[in-house]
C-alpha cells in the first residue's frame, strides 16, 4: 500500500515546488510533471494490479494474435478502444502500451479539466487522487477514458455551449457507450439549486435508475445489453460509500449559503452532478443493485475534484489550519479503506516484462 502514498506526497510537492502564491496555481511544467508521475505509476504495474486489468491484458492478447482486421473484428467492444489497441501494439506487443496509452488519456484530458476550471490545482489533484478518480484506469479501462474524456465537457456545460458538450459526449462513447447517458445531463445539470428540484429529480432519478433495465430496452437490444452489465451479478454493498457521498452532497448543500455569488453558478452545477452521484449510490444500497452499478458515478466524479477548491475560496473555516487538516486526513483514510477494501490494487506489484 506504501508506493500510493508515495506516489500521492510526489505529485503534491511537485505542485507545492511550482506554486504561484499569488495565484494558488501551480506552473503548467509542475502541473504535467506531476500528471507524468501519475502516468508511469499506472503504466508500470502488474496486470494483477486492479480489478479488471487481467481481463483487458487477455482481451489484448487476443486481439494481438488475431488475424482479422481492426474494422472486421467480431467484439462488443466500442471502436474507440479498438483503435487504441490498435496503437498500443505498434508501440509494444507487451500490455505496458495498453496501460500507458489508457494512463495518458485519463491523466491527461483530467488534468486539462483542472488546469481550465479549478481555483485552487493543488486541492484538485488531491482530491482526483485520493478520492480515487484517477485509480479507476486500473479498474474499469474504457470507462475511465469515456469518463475522463467526458471530463472535458464541463467546460462546455458551464459555458452553455452545447454542441461542443454533445460531441465531447459523443467522443466519449466512443471508448464506453455508458457515455450516452450523460446528454440529457446537460439540461439537468444547469437548473438552479433549490429543494423543490432536489425532491423532483431525486423521485425521478431513484425511478429511472431502479427501472434502468426496462428503459434500456427502448432503446433496442444492443444498448440493452451494453448497459444491463451494470446488474443482476449478484454482488451487493457499497454502503460505507454511499454513507461517505451522501454526508459529503449534504454538507456541500448546507455551504452552499457561503459561496461567493461569482461562484454560485458553477457550484450549483458540481452541486447537481454531487447529487446525481449520492442517488445512484443509494440506489444500490437500498434496492441491493450490483456494485458494479456504481461505476456510472465515474461520469459525476469530477465534480468533486472542481467542487471543492470553492469551498475552500468561500466558506471561512476552510481558512483555519485544524479543519485543513481534518480535510486531509479525511481524504487519506478513505483512500486507505479503498485501496484496502474496495477495488484489486493492494499489494502493488510492478511489470517484471519492462
Amino acid at each position: 500500500m506504501l508506493p500510493y502514498f508515495v506516489v500521492l506526497l510526489l505529485v503534491m510537492l511537485l505542485l507545492f515546488i511550482g506554486s504561484n502564491n499569488k495565484f494558488n496555481k501551480p506552473n503548467k511544467l509542475s502541473h504535467y510533471l506531476s500528471g507524468i508521475v501519475l502516468i508511469i505509476f499506472a503504466t508500470i504495474r502488474s496486470s494483477g494490479v486492479g480489478t479488471d486489468s487481467n481481463n483487458y491484458v487477455e482481451i489484448f492478447n487476443e486481439f494481438k494474435d488475431s488475424t482479422e482486421s481492426l474494422f472486421s473484428v467480431k467484439t462488443s467492444l466500442e471502436i474507440g478502444y479498438l483503435i487504441l489497441m490498435e496503437i498500443a501494439l505498434n508501440i509494444s506487443n507487451d500490455y505496458w502500451s495498453l496501460f500507458f496509452l489508457t494512463a495518458l488519456i485519463c491523466v491527461f484530458t483530467s488534468y486539462y479539466t483542472i488546469y481550465k476550471l479549478s481555483d485552487n490545482i493543488k486541492v484538485s489533484v488531491f482530491i482526483y487522487i485520493s478520492l480515487a478518480t484517477y485509480f479507476f484506469v486500473f479498474n474499469g479501462m474504457r470507462q475511465a477514458i469515456a469518463a475522463s474524456i467526458f471530463g472535458l465537457a464541463i467546460y462546455h456545460l458551464i459555458n452553455k455551449k452545447i454542441v461542443g458538450y454533445f460531441i465531447i459526449v459523443l467522443l466519449a462513447s466512443f471508448f464506453h457507450s455508458t457515455a450516452l447517458i450523460m446528454f440529457p445531463f446537460y439540461y439537468l445539470l444547469r437548473f438552479q439549486f433549490k429543494i423543490r428540484n432536489l425532491i423532483l429529480f431525486s423521485i425521478g432519478s431513484f425511478i429511472a435508475l431502479y427501472y434502468l433495465s426496462s428503459i434500456l430496452t427502448l432503446f433496442g437490444e444492443s444498448y440493452y445489453s451494453r448497459y444491463s452489465v451494470y446488474e443482476d451479478r449478484n454482488s451487493t454493498g457499497g454502503y460505507l460509500l454511499t454513507l461517505f457521498f451522501f454526508i459529503i452532497s449534504l454538507f456541500f448543500i448546507f455551504s452552499r449559503k457561503k459561496i461567493e455569488k461569482s461562484k454560485l453558478y458553477e457550484y450549483d452545477i458540481y452541486l447537481n452532478m454531487c447529487i446525481f452521484s449520492s442517488i445512484i449510490y443509494l440506489v444500490v444500497s437500498l434496492t441491493g443493485s450490483d456494485v458494479n452499478f456504481l461505476r456510472l458515478t465515474l461520469y459525476f466524479s469530477m465534480c468533486y475534484v472542481l467542487i471543492w477548491p470553492i469551498i475552500f475560496r468561500s466558506v471561512p473555516i476552510f481558512k483555519q489550519s485544524i479543519t485543513r487538516l481534518s480535510f486531509v486526513i479525511i481524504h487519506l483514510l478513505f483512500l486507505f479503506f479503498y485501496i484496502s477494501k474496495f477495488s484489486n490494487l493492494n499489494p502493488y506489484i510492478f511489470n517484471n516484462l519492462i
